[in-house]
């Protein structure tokens, strides 16, 4: 039986220990074996161990050391932790008029953990925490980079790598085979061996008469990044900023949802939101959550343009938490981030045709009827335009469900937008085959052509037309000379030239 529940702790301790009355003492003795046990080995090993400084990163701490040992090539342990953290325990109950005798129950306190940071021969660099009370919960950290280096290095594959991203190699198809080798089977294998070697001791006796005594491991949070390697770093900022742009105009609503692969129910609670938010030495980050997890982009190492998943719980995902279905964990964050990878690359290949608003205006025929153009300031299609984007597809175009959904959005009543000037204006976004409707459903979702129209409109009408058309310049401007704003005296000296052309079309 495994020791994750007080009634199979209690039932150890009784037929596996002899020891029918389990008091304080009784789980003290436990921790105390462990504690002299980690003191005695880090002195007979001539390992440092210490607390945890307050306020100070545990891996800028432990960096020098790690560097020290790598450049002895050695493995095994090489500093060992002392932190006061929370976790999960067991304690004994006082009596009550319900349970007249002491019962153990299971409970969250802070006690010691001790962080083993240690160099493991096929996974490289790592770190285990284990916790000195009952249950002895251990967590491991890895990261698959060292993995992989260890693998390329057995391998003699030339490599540069940086922190955690490789900047060259010489065969990247040995460099994937090896990365796909990194299975639950390898890491679960590594992981009972160093438990074993440094987790809690139990006897002989105590593992005949206890065979479930065991491990399970299971994945708390997993991180999954897919690298854009540039040759220079002249276009990475500004198609960063670019993207970061689009994602914050257009992943929102039901796209949002469409890119995690995530049903919402009614009931939703957590986090569903794009934030563009700064970091330490001018570095900003564009993430986009649900819930607890969230995918980040940004640049790194100047050529890097990073997109990084962070997961916290799977069970979100439709995926169990065993270790056993790592490869499944990994074809999903795969999945996640070739969606957002997709729509960025999709966002990002509009590119500015003189003839597109022109084209656009222009009117079309339908079955002998003469349907309108599409023109910059046209508001009601630039609100349909936005919705179309945020929702990706539009069901029951019959029903009422888009035109609420416009209502809300934009705060508009009944008498401002009604339902036929909804029907009329997605009649004309398909005459113009900017959406196309769903085989089989009374819903439509834009085009190829039409996702590129909607997002120039967009772009176009709040980042040009709706600030200049919308400025302080409502009345005629003065011509003022003398003027210290920049964009004054230029405003000024286009509306003299505006008046001259237009002197120059009456008079001719």
């Amino acid at each position: 039986m495994a020791l994750i529940k007080p009634a199979w702790v209690a039932c150890f301790f009784r037929r596996v220990c002899g020891i029918d009355t389990i008091t304080k003492e009784v789980l003290q003795s436990r921790s105390l074996q462990y504690k002299k046990w980690v003191e005695g080995y880090a002195r007979n090993h001539r390992i440092p161990i210490q607390w945890a400084g307050c306020g100070e990163r545990k891996e800028d701490f432990i960096k020098p050391y790690l560097e020290r040992f790598l450049r002895r090539k050695k493995y095994g342990v090489y500093f060992v932790l002392k932190s006061m953290e929370q976790s999960n325990s067991y304690r004994i109950s006082k009596s009550s008029a319900d349970k007249p005798h002491p019962h153990l129950v299971g409970e969250r306190m802070r006690f010691t953990h001790y962080y083993f940071y240690l160099v493991d021969e096929v996974l490289g660099p790592m770190s285990l925490r284990i916790a000195s009370f009952l249950p002895f919960a251990a967590t491991a950290y890895i990261n698959g980079h060292n993995y992989i280096e260890r693998q390329l290095l057995k391998q003699k594959i030339a490599f540069r790598k940086a922190d955690n991203a490789f900047l060259s190699v010489k065969d990247t198809k040995a460099l994937q085979r090896i990365a796909d080798t990194l299975s639950g089977e390898l890491i679960g294998g590594r992981l009972d061996y160093w438990i074993f070697v440094l987790g809690p001791k139990f006897s002989q006796k105590e593992r005949r008469l206890n065979p479930g005594l065991r491990r399970r491991y299971s994945v708390n949070q997993i991180e999954y990044c897919r690298n854009f390697i540039f040759k220079q770093s002249f276009p990475l900022k500004s198609l960063f900023q670019r993207c970061s742009e689009l994602g914050l105009y257009s992943l929102s609503g039901a796209r949002l949802v469409n890119l995690w692969g995530y049903r919402i129910r009614r009931r939703f609670s957590g986090k569903l939101q794009n934030v563009f938010e700064g970091v330490n030495r001018g570095t900003t980050i564009f993430r986009t959550y649900l819930k607890s997890s969230f995918l980040k982009l940004y640049q790194k190492f100047q050529t890097f343009l990073r997109i990084e998943i962070v997961i916290n719980n799977l069970h979100q995902f439709q995926v169990g938490k065993s270790l056993k279905n790592l490869s499944l964990i990994q074809t999903k964050c795969q999945e996640i981030t070739d969606r957002f990878a997709e729509f960025k690359a999709e966002a990002l290949n509009v590119h500015p045709e003189f003839d597109l608003f022109s084209t656009v205006a222009k009117p079309v025929v339908l079955c002998k009827t003469k349907i309108s153009g599409i023109k910059l300031e046209q508001e009601r299609i630039l609100r349909l335009f936005e919705v179309l984007l945020s929702g990706g597809t539009v069901e029951k175009l019959n029903g009422k469900e888009i035109w609420n959904v416009v209502q809300l959005r934009f705060a508009l009543t009944p008498e401002q937008y009604s339902l036929n000037q909804l029907r009329y204006d997605l009649r004309k976004l398909r005459a113009h085959q900017l959406i196309e409707r769903l085989p089989g459903q009374y819903g439509y979702r834009l085009t190829e052509k039409g996702k590129k129209v909607a997002l120039m409109f967009l772009l176009v009408a709040k980042r040009i037309y709706s600030p200049i058309a919308g400025s302080l310049f409502v009345f005629k401007p003065l011509d003022n000379q003398n003027s210290s704003s920049k964009f004054e005296r230029a405003f000024y000296q286009v509306d003299r030239s505006i008046e001259r052309l237009l002197a120059l079309l009456h008079a001719s």
